[in-house]
C-alpha cells in the first residue's frame, strides 16, 4: 500500500525503471541529500540511500527513509547489503577522503565497499564533490580527481560550482538531478539547437524584435539533455532562463545568430540541427550609428534577412524547423506535445531519416 506522504509529483520518466543508489558521506552538505533523493524520484527512479557514520552526524536515517520510501543502508549483514546491485550511484556529497580512497581501492566503511564493488562490475558511479577551498586543492586530491576523470569506465565527476566563501558547495539538486539525467541516459549524440528571438538595431538605442521568450527553445534543449545527447544552444535575448547545465551561446541579432551557428558547425559534428528561434524575418536596410531625433518623422525600409536552415539543413541527418504560431508562449503545453512529437519523429534515435532531408515539424498550438 503507497503512503501518499512519501509520495513524489513525476516531472518526467528520464530515470524510469532506474535503480539509484544514493550515497551519502560525512559533510555539511548532506543537509541537502533530501532534496536529491526526492528529485531523482520525480524522474521515474527508485531511489536508495547508503549511509556513512559520519553523515549520520548531520543527516538522520530517518529522513532520508522519508524522502526514499525506502529503508537505510548503513551496513552489511549476511544478506550482504554492499553487493547489491543499481544502475547507477550518486554519491553526494562527496568528501575528500571518500574520493581519496575510492581511487586507491581502500574500501574501510559500508559506503566504499558499496562503491568499490560497484566499479568491479563496471556500473556508472557519479561523484558530486564537496570541500573547502583548501583541501580541494591538495595536490594528492587533484593527483586522484584526475585519474578518476580518466579512467573512465562509468565513473563521472560533477563539474565544480565555482567557488564561494572558501567553499565548492554542493551545486543544486536540480543541476545534479539533470546530470545524472544525462550520464544514465549517454548516448553518442550531439545536436545544435537555436532558441530565443533575435533583434535589429534601428539606431544605436533602438531595435525591432520578435516577440520569443525562449520557453519553447529551453524546453526542447533540457529535454535533449536529460536524454543523454549532448546539445549546444545559440540562444537569441529571450527572457527565459536557460538552464545551468546546458551549453549555451548568447548571440542578439540575426547575422549574430548566423555566425555563431557556422562556427559550431565548423568545431563539432552533429546529428541534428534544431531550429527553434524566431528569426526575424526583416531587419532595417539602414542602420544609424547615432540616435535619431525623437521630434523626426522616420520611414523605415525592411528588406528579407537571410534563412539560416536553408544554408545549413543538407549538412544534418535531420534540420527541423520549429514553426510555431504563439500569441503567449506561457499559456502553450510545450514539454508534452514535443514529447510526443519527439517521439513519434525518432529524433532520439536518429532513424527513418533520409541524409539531407528537410523535415518540417508543425508545431501550431492555440492559446488559451
Amino acid at each position: 500500500m503507497k503512503n501518499r506522504d512519501t509520495q513524489v509529483e513525476k516531472k518526467g520518466s528520464f530515470l524510469e525503471g532506474k535503480r539509484v543508489c544514493v550515497c551519502v558521506t560525512g559533510s555539511i552538505a548532506a543537509v541537502q541529500s533530501i532534496k536529491i533523493v526526492r528529485e531523482l524520484r520525480r524522474f521515474g527512479a527508485d531511489v536508495y540511500v547508503a549511509l556513512t557514520g559520519e553523515a549520520a552526524q548531520f543527516i538522520t536515517p530517518l529522513s532520508l527513509e522519508w524522502a526514499s520510501s525506502h529503508p537505510i543502508l548503513t551496513e552489511s549483514s549476511g544478506l550482504a547489503q554492499h553487493l547489491f546491485q543499481f544502475d547507477m550511484y550518486v554519491v553526494a556529497p562527496a568528501t575528500m577522503n571518500t574520493i581519496n580512497k575510492f581511487s586507491l581501492g581502500i574500501a574501510d566503511n559500508f559506503v566504499l565497499s558499496i562503491l568499490a564493488s560497484a566499479w568491479g562490475r563496471g556500473e556508472k558511479i557519479y561523484f558530486v564533490p564537496v570541500m573547502h577551498e583548501d583541501l580541494f586543492n591538495n595536490p594528492v586530491f587533484q593527483e586522484n580527481l584526475t585519474s578518476l576523470r580518466a579512467r573512465g569506465g562509468g565513473v563521472l565527476v560533477s563539474d565544480m560550482e565555482s567557488c564561494n566563501e572558501g567553499k565548492f558547495k554542493i551545486p543544486s539538486y536540480e543541476t545534479i538531478v539533470a546530470q545524472v539525467c544525462h550520464f544514465m541516459n549517454k548516448r553518442n549524440s550531439r545536436v545544435l539547437l537555436t532558441a530565443g528571438p533575435t533583434r535589429s538595431y534601428l539606431d544605436n538605442v533602438r531595435y525591432i524584435q520578435n516577440a520569443s521568450t525562449g520557453r519553447l527553445g529551453s524546453t526542447l534543449a533540457d529535454y535533449f539533455y536529460r536524454s543523454g545527447i549532448d546539445v549546444d544552444v545559440v540562444y537569441g535575448p529571450g527572457t527565459t532562463t536557460l538552464s545551468a547545465w546546458i551549453q549555451t551561446y548568447p548571440v542578439e541579432t540575426a547575422d549574430e545568430m548566423k555566425a555563431q551557428v557556422f562556427k559550431l558547425m565548423e568545431n563539432n559534428k552533429y546529428n541534428a540541427a534544431i531550429f527553434a528561434a524566431a528569426v526575424l524575418d526583416f531587419k532595417p536596410s539602414v542602420v544609424i550609428s547615432e540616435k535619431r531625433h525623437s521630434s523626426d518623422a522616420w520611414d523605415i525600409h525592411l528588406v528579407p534577412t537571410e534563412k539560416i536552415i536553408d544554408q545549413v539543413h543538407n549538412r544534418f541527418v535531420i534540420a527541423l524547423l520549429i514553426q510555431g504560431h504563439f500569441a503567449f508562449e506561457k499559456y502553450v503545453s510545450i514539454e508534452l506535445g514535443f514529447s510526443q512529437a519527439l517521439s513519434t519523429w525518432h529524433v532520439l534515435q536518429f532513424s527513418s531519416i533520409h541524409h539531407g532531408e528537410r523535415c518540417i515539424l508543425d508545431c501550431s498550438y492555440e492559446t488559451k
